[in-house]
């Protein structure tokens, strides 16, 4: 038990820790080089500016401790619990989190790049300006988290349940995001260029200004969404369901559009310019004022309302 105990300046080098307690302990300055942490608590320490490489906390406990404002490099978190712990402005680097808990936890401008985040959990959290990059975080889950203005770029996020969630400002570019759920979702303004986003469901979403630029859209319904003035330039679209929905001045300059309904669509401005549309349908859709300069279509049908 090293609880509250003044551990400032000490040199670990290559120690074993099994069970042990270091919460609230003093470890500023304190050297733990190639160190092996197992089943150790370290609440409400104070980890801040801190530098720590190729270190590892499997099982261990960091509940309300602070760690703003720290570097960590290739270190392993795996199975560890961030519950209420302050990780604002902290980066993490090719570092592991795979089922990692983090409940009510402040990541507020942090950085996690090149990471392994799998099966961990974000429940009541504060992602504000967050940034995940090239961060495989498939089977991680965000329960009631704020995800304004964070970046999510070229990472790994299948299966995500995403549904009725304000997710607006956010940055998915080049992102895997196949299957996931947004159904009632508020992404406006968001960014989704590049992505995958084969069979999502975009139900009822407000994608108010939201760009989804050479992004590949397959089996993805769209219904009843608010897509005004959104982009989807140079999209590949395919198997989309886009009936009921609010495409009033959206952009669809040189898309790929096949077996896609518009069904009563409000689709007034559109704009279809260099489209090829194939086996596409705007059955009572409003197309009034569309841009369809140099359009293409093939066994496609237009029957305004």
């Amino acid at each position: 038990d090293l609880s509250n105990m003044d551990l400032s300046g000490v040199r670990f080098k290559d120690v074993v820790f099994n069970d042990v307690d270091f919460s609230s302990a003093k470890i500023t300055k304190t050297g733990f080089k190639g160190s092996v942490f197992n089943n150790c608590s370290f609440n409400n320490v104070n980890l801040k500016e801190l530098f720590w490489q190729k270190l590892s906390f499997l099982s261990c406990s960091f509940i309300k401790a602070n760690i703003s404002e720290s570097t960590f490099n290739n270190v392993d978190f795996s199975n560890s619990n961030f519950n209420g712990a302050d990780l604002s402005k902290s980066t993490f680097f090719e570092s592991v989190l795979d089922e990692t808990s983090f409940q009510e936890t402040d990541c507020t401008k942090t950085t996690f790049a090149k990471c392994k985040m799998k099966k961990s959990l974000f429940l009541g959290n504060d992602l504000l300006s967050a940034t995940f990059f090239k961060t495989d975080m498939s089977g991680t889950k965000f329960i009631d988290t704020n995800l304004k203005k964070c970046v999510l770029m070229d990472c790994d996020l299948v299966d995500q349940n995403f549904s009725d969630m304000k997710i607006n400002m956010v940055q998915f570019n080049n992102s895997k995001l196949n299957r996931s759920n947004f159904n009632g979702a508020d992404i406006s303004r968001s960014n989704f260029i590049g992505c995958d986003l084969t069979s999502c469901d975009f139900s009822k979403v407000n994608a108010k200004n939201t760009i989804f630029t050479q992004a590949k859209l397959k089996l993805n319904s769209f219904i009843h969404a608010n897509l005004h003035q959104s982009n989807f330039q140079e999209a590949m679209i395919e198997g989309c369901n886009f009936e009921e929905s609010n495409l009033e001045q959206t952009y669809f300059k040189s898309a790929k559009i096949k077996d896609t309904t518009f069904k009563s669509a409000n689709a007034k401005y559109i704009d279809l310019s260099y489209v090829i549309c194939e086996n596409v349908y705007f059955g009572g859709a409003n197309c009034s004022y569309a841009n369809i300069h140099k359009t293409e279509f093939k066994d496609s049908k237009i029957e305004e309302a």
